[in-house]
């Protein structure tokens, strides 16, 4: 594993980096499931999740705590404040989509500032008290993550799949073999949902007359994942009854493979039709989904949600985007928080006022952000996934310059597929929901396919109310609020109705 970052070197482009990622995957996938078959649950958890979101890893690296280096060398930390900085720039230069004069020294540039910010990390590391700075996580830290939520990693080889199960507030790691899991079950599977969703039309956020009330088209699918992987997960953790209000479980997903990309949250027996609405995931458990579990514990430890009483909540909405469909209840969505907000818990941007601009310098002010808009996702250069705004993209890597300093809470991305990745890498979470996870919100609300334009203020009400009355505007309860919320929609449009209210997810603490 420790090669790991050598063969995915950081000094290379992005685009490079990215296609090198599946030659090591099933080499990852098979070293975890190895040491489960030897009993080592410790050493497979610890290898799961260094194989996870290599280059997302590689990219907050360049973000580090550089303050716990400050008190003991401050030179040090001056030298890498710069030297991420300048690599940082480089970033952008190296991954053009064609050659210009300079690229290549460009690129040879960030090679050689790769290198010697690796050394500068190494010298931190020698300093006392600091050894394990930027380290891969050991068992002992792993276990912090599980504080709030159940933790479930999900490793997908080709010759076994199992969980691996943190239980809140346990100092165990549980084994759950998953034997009726395998990578050509999961192909099919895959597939099956993808032609529901592409048969559906899916894919782009629209006021236009749609196929959202095609039921049934996700029964199989949905209730495979529940009887191969769900239901066990959830009986080994104690998950078998319907819960007060007040005591819902949290279990959080960290799936590998193809895993990553199909609503586990949603799992449940549709089939059997009458004992649905008692037994499926969702009326089990609330539900969050991370890239990885170091990602969690650094979301956590970043920003302890101490901040109670609804912040001001700063929206964008897009109803006529040039050259995009329109999607004019956008404005009728930002109405409705609105409505629960006060007139002066909102900061509005509204058409061509929502310039990148503007909403960058609005996000710095803010820490809660509702962005209703068209989005693009990059599966080849992940921080030039954009959303889509009046005078052109607001990208991924735009907002991670940004300096959030006083604690960015809450992202809510009613936008287009803004939680779907790319297959070719799927333990690499090429979406923009991860991304705002990764960029510094403790909470982000996204969604696994685009959504209807109608469900959307009807979602949204019922999603800040909950947040700002019942849960005094704590944003550790995001997921709570989220579950509530799509409980409400699925109530309102039938359960059947899998296309309108499966795709919303919660992604952080």
């Amino acid at each position: 594993m420790e090669l790991l970052q050598e063969v995915i070197d950081p000094g290379q482009s992005m685009l490079m980096r990215y296609r090198l990622i599946p030659s090591v995957r099933d080499t990852v996938d098979a070293a975890v499931a190895a040491a489960i078959q030897n009993g080592d649950l410790v050493l497979a958890l610890e290898w799961f999740e260094q194989g996870r979101c290599i280059i997302w890893g590689q990219l907050s690296r360049l973000r580090p705590p550089v303050e716990e280096i400050r008190d003991h060398s401050p030179k040090l930390a001056e030298d890498m404040e710069a030297i991420i900085q300048e690599i940082s720039a480089l970033e952008a230069l190296t991954e053009p989509p064609i050659a210009y004069a300079g690229r290549e020294g460009a690129m040879s540039r960030h090679q050689e500032l790769s290198t010697q910010y690796e050394k500068m990390v190494l010298e931190a590391q020698n300093i006392s008290g600091l050894g394990g700075y930027m380290k891969p996580k050991s068992i002992e830290e792993l276990r912090g993550a599980a504080l709030r939520s159940h933790v479930v990693a999900l490793n997908v080889a080709w010759w076994r799949c199992d969980a691996l199960v943190l239980r809140r507030q346990s100092l165990d790691v549980i084994h759950v073999p998953l034997p009726q899991v395998s990578p050509e079950v999961l192909q099919r599977l895959f597939e099956d949902f993808q032609q529901a969703l592409n048969s559906a039309g899916m894919h782009m956020r629209s006021a236009l007359p749609g196929q959202w009330d095609d039921e049934g088209s996700l029964d199989p699918v949905l209730s495979q994942l529940w009887t191969s992987v769900v239901e066990p997960v959830l009986t080994a953790l104690g998950c078998t009854e319907m819960p007060s209000k007040a005591n819902f479980p949290r279990v959080t997903w960290c799936a590998s493979g193809l895993l990553a990309f199909l609503p586990l949250h949603a799992a449940g027996p549709y089939s059997e039709g009458a004992c649905v609405r008692s037994s499926g995931a969702l009326d089990l458990a609330i539900h969050s989904y991370v890239p990885s579990i170091t990602s969690l514990l650094s979301a956590a430890r970043a920003h302890p949600p101490t901040e109670h009483g609804a912040p001001t909540v700063f929206a964008v909405s897009q109803p006529a985007t040039p050259h995009q469909v329109p999607i004019p209840s956008t404005v009728t969505e930002i109405k409705a928080i609105q409505h629960v907000a006060g007139g002066n818990g909102l900061t509005w941007l509204n058409a061509s006022a929502a310039t990148t601009s503007a909403v960058l310098a609005q996000m710095e002010q803010h820490t809660w952000v509702h962005l209703a808009c068209h989005a693009v996702q990059d599966p080849l250069e992940p921080l030039q996934s954009a959303f889509l705004l009046h005078d052109g993209g607001l990208t991924l890597r735009s907002i991670m310059r940004l300096r959030f300093d006083r604690g960015q809470a809450l992202a809510v991305l009613s936008a287009c597929q803004t939680a779907a990745g790319d297959s070719k890498v799927p333990d690499e979470a090429v979406h923009l929901a991860a991304g705002m996870f990764m960029a510094g919100f403790q909470n982000v609300v996204g969604t696994m396919w685009s959504i209807n334009d109608n469900d959307a203020p009807v979602f949204a009400t019922a999603f800040y109310s909950y947040l700002i009355s019942d849960a005094h505007g704590d944003s550790s309860r995001t997921a709570e609020a989220l579950h509530y919320a799509v409980r409400k929609l699925r109530d309102q449009v039938g359960e059947s109705n899998f296309f309108k209210w499966v795709p919303f997810i919660h992604v952080g603490i």
